[in-house]
Formats: structure tokens, C-alpha cells, sequence
């Protein structure tokens, strides 16, 4: 971006800004996602864990 904007390419400066912040969102989103699942996966062993009988949880 910042050579485009030192060139005075306006439209290039705008194209590379847009496409920052379309990556910066995806990221963000896979983010969450990744956050989702592994709460999930948190959830899903702990619930193994607590509905086996105590003798079994060793």
C-alpha cells in the first residue's frame, strides 16, 4: 500500500486497502471459529469425562 501511495496511485492505494480489510474480517471470522470448535471439543471431553462411572476415570 505504501508504494502505491507514494506513486500517487490512488486506485491501486484503494484496491490493496480493500483487499487488507477483507483479510483482516477473514481472519477475524476464522478466528471465532477456531474459538467455537474448541470450546466444543472442551465440551465434548468434559462431558466424557463426568458420565463414566469414578472407577473408570483413571
Amino acid at each position: 500500500m505504501g508504494a502505491a501511495k507514494a506513486k500517487g496511485d490512488e486506485a491501486e492505494f484503494e484496491r490493496l486497502r480493500a483487499l487488507a480489510a477483507d483479510k483482516k474480517a477473514e481472519v477475524a471470522r476464522l478466528n471465532d471459529e477456531a474459538k467455537k470448535k474448541t470450546r466444543l471439543e472442551f465440551d465434548v471431553a468434559a462431558n466424557v469425562m463426568y458420565t463414566r462411572p469414578r472407577r473408570e476415570r483413571r
